[in-house]
């Protein structure tokens, strides 16, 4: 069934002469009868660095070829260093004005690929205070060992919370 759902679809780009989308709607399968991992292509840097907001439902990012859900298959990606996040001149003069203390965090949201890089950082969670630039700074130069499919790697998507505190 899947296979002829595949073979008309391939028909119908064909048809349209959408021919390079093909590669990424019909996995190939494998020996041992598994999906073939498609590999990440990350987008086109020249787009813009600034950062974004994530969509609000994950099922909104675009459905892009190449990343996989971390669950029963899949392994997630684990840390191999961690660039701590500085507090900015704005969070510390609110903190000044209040009180001396100010606790926040940022969620930021991203693509791991399969070397382990991060990739199409974007914001989930606001902090304020210039901070959320900061934390995106600072996740952008994580290093991951990637996650895996069938011992191969593959990008995911996931989430980092950056947290700020001055006492």
């Amino acid at each position: 069934m899947r296979k002829a759902i595949l073979q008309t679809l391939a028909l119908a780009l064909l048809f349209f002469g959408h021919a390079q989308l093909l590669v990424s709607l019909a996995p190939a399968t494998l020996q041992n009868g598994t999906d073939a991992i498609v590999p990440y292509v990350p987008p086109d840097p020249s787009k813009g660095n600034e950062l974004k907001p994530c969509p609000l439902i994950d099922a909104d990012h675009p459905d892009r070829a190449g990343i996989y859900k971390i669950g029963k298959e899949v392994s997630a990606p684990m840390p191999k260093n961690k660039i701590d996040a500085r507090m900015t001149r704005e969070a510390r003069a609110y903190a000044d004005e209040h009180g001396g203390t100010f606790s926040g965090s940022s969620l930021i949201g991203l693509v791991v690929d399969q070397q382990g890089n991060p990739q199409e950082i974007c914001l989930k969670r606001v902090a304020g205070f210039g901070l959320d630039e900061e934390a995106a700074r600072a996740v952008s130069q994580y290093r991951f060992s990637p996650a895996k499919m069938h011992k191969s790697p593959v990008a995911v998507r996931l989430v980092v919370e950056v947290k700020f505190e001055s006492y």
